[in-house]
């Protein structure tokens, strides 16, 4: 054999070289996760903003049928007005079952808090629900509001469950519970009545409630 060529061949990795490459692996790992974390998050918002969509037209197609939203008309004529002050949001989201019958739409898929209702609305309740709806809707204008994810805060506590009318428009932001991760800022959806959807963060809040008609409108929470 030569012992040239012998000479030439390189050794295979050493220990240093290969743990060196293993420390630059984990770091690229690392650096990546976040930004992974933050599409992820990023798409079940969007995911949540469509199902407020659906449950926009499904409103519309209740109103189309019966001549107004369903908190609008009397019990006596299949509406849910009367249910109004026992804070029961359910009640008015179950009558969209005609119109939007996979119960998947009702929850938002960053919501751990909520799990899908069964087939068709049967026992539907606030626990399959993740989004309020806002009672004082004016359906002859666009940017009234409608519905939106539930997680809400007054005066940095979150607002508890059933009829809540706010006076202070500045004093409302959303908690983590959806859309955040641990770093990130609190986030959620708004559904308006020309059915467009605004994601907007705590800090912006305020001043969008405060331009609505009325600026504040009571809200039924889940």
């Amino acid at each position: 054999m030569n012992p040239a060529a012998t000479s030439n061949v390189r050794p295979a990795f050493t220990l240093i070289e290969l743990l060196v490459m293993i420390v630059i692996v984990l770091v690229l790992f690392m650096t990546a996760l976040p930004t992974h974390r933050g599409v992820k998050v990023r798409a079940k918002q969007v995911q949540c903003a469509s199902n407020l969509k659906q449950i926009g037209l499904g409103f519309w197609m209740y109103q189309g049928d019966h001549g107004q939203f369903s908190w609008q008309v009397s019990t006596n004529q299949g509406g849910t007005e009367e249910l109004i002050p026992r804070g029961g949001v359910a009640d008015h989201f179950s009558k969209l079952a005609t119109y939007l019958p996979a119960p998947g739409v009702f929850i938002c898929p960053t919501d751990k808090e909520r799990q899908a209702g069964v087939t068709k609305l049967l026992g539907f309740s606030n626990t399959n629900l993740s989004y309020f709806l806002a009672l004082d809707v004016i359906t002859n204008r666009a940017d009234s509001l409608i519905a939106g994810d539930h997680h809400v805060a007054f005066n940095k506590h979150p607002v508890k469950p059933g009829l809540f009318a706010f006076t202070n428009p500045a004093a409302i932001s959303w908690t983590k519970t959806l859309h955040s991760n641990q770093d990130a800022a609190a986030l959620g959806n708004l559904l308006f009545t020309d059915n467009h959807v605004t994601t907007t963060k705590s800090e912006g809040l305020p001043d969008l409630l405060k331009a609505l008609t009325p600026p504040t409108p009571r809200l039924v929470i889940p």
